[in-house]
């Protein structure tokens, strides 16, 4: 059998997208995953919002992360004749004065210029309106599922794939190459996301798990076209379908949905809006996150040509693209890599 470039473990949205680079670039790789439909990446909302949380702060890097998301997802979705991408923005409401100043304050900074509106007022039925509105935009929206199923195919039509779960104890690593089972390949990859707490060449990496839940919920009467963040954001899929959450716990792995977090959800979503409404699924997913909020991307300081690709968190979306071609250009042309997501950050083997 020929030796192939690259042996990716993990096609989740990370592990996809560095083996579509790597295709584009006409490199031979193989990828083993498990697929069993269950992923973290699956139950993500599919948004790229580039200011978060109560006190509108900018995402990190987002100035150079969200132009080259768009141009790669709207490429993407030109080439795999799909519609997975659309841009949006965020009706985000203010519920207290403290907010609305901190609002004010940034909207005011010529680095936050970009992507908030001017405070606005509005009147919707259906929504509680707080103490005033905002604007955030561009906001990506990608229907994840549906990007995924078309990366999928594209790297089945172009490579090898092995629907099995990857055995650590199978890899030999040898002189020139790594030897997996019937596979020979010079570099191989780990995109493993929260499975990498098993594996026995990277689990010293200080990676956290983030367990999220959300809700699909079902409402004719709720017409919002566009995201709603108030009590909890609310993200419409089409066809009168919502994507309501997420909640993120820190101390648990397990994959069953919880009543608590569910009525949580409920609770937060019936204080932001009035409909009728049904739930039609209870979503959960575990996140690999690290405690300093970047990537891990790097070689293995024992072993050479051993890389790891992991640690996106919630921002998968927006920080994979960028960094698969980061993580290819210093595989490829031995290009160094930020300090800040440089496995090299934290103690070695």
């Amino acid at each position: 059998m020929e030796t192939l470039d690259y042996l990716i473990v993990g096609q989740g949205l990370a592990g996809s997208i560095l083996a579509h680079q790597l295709i584009q670039k006409q490199k031979r790789i193989g990828v083993v995953d498990l697929d069993n439909g269950n992923t973290a990446s699956r139950q993500a909302t599919g948004l790229i919002n580039p200011v978060t949380g109560r006190r509108f702060v900018k995402s990190w890097k987002i100035d150079e992360l969200l132009p080259f998301a768009q141009t790669y997802y709207e490429k993407l979705n030109i080439s795999l004749n799909d519609d997975f991408f659309r841009s949006s923005q965020i009706l985000k409401i203010i519920h207290s004065k403290e907010q609305l100043n901190d609002f004010h304050s940034r909207s005011n900074e010529d680095a936050y210029a970009p992507y908030l509106g001017a405070y606005q007022t509005f009147s919707a039925e259906n929504i509680y309106p707080g103490v005033g509105q905002a604007k955030i935009a561009p906001v990506l929206q990608i229907n994840i599922n549906t990007l995924l199923d078309a990366l999928g195919r594209y790297i089945k039509d172009n490579t090898e794939v092995r629907q099995e779960a990857f055995k650590h104890e199978d890899l030999f690593i040898r002189e020139d190459f790594f030897e997996y089972q019937d596979i020979k390949a010079t570099k191989v990859v780990f995109a493993e996301g929260y499975l990498m707490r098993f594996n026995p060449f990277f689990n010293y990496l200080p990676i956290r798990f983030a367990k999220g839940e959300a809700l699909i919920i079902e409402s004719e009467d709720l017409k919002i076209h566009q995201v709603l963040s108030s009590k909890i954001n609310i993200s419409p899929m089409g066809k009168d379908i919502y994507y309501v959450g997420a909640t993120y716990d820190w101390s648990s792995f397990e994959q069953s949905p919880t009543k608590a977090k569910k009525d949580y959800i409920l609770e937060a979503f019936q204080e932001s809006v009035r409909c009728t409404f049904k739930i039609i699924d209870h979503k959960v997913g575990i996140r690999p996150t690290v405690k300093d909020r970047r990537p891990l991307l790097g070689e293995h300081p024992k072993h050479r040509n051993m890389y790891v690709f992991n640690g996106m968190g919630t921002k998968g979306l927006s920080l994979s693209p960028f960094f698969a071609q980061h993580l290819i250009h210093h595989m490829e042309y031995n290009e160094a890599l930020y300090d800040e997501v440089n496995i090299n950050r934290f103690h070695e083997a």
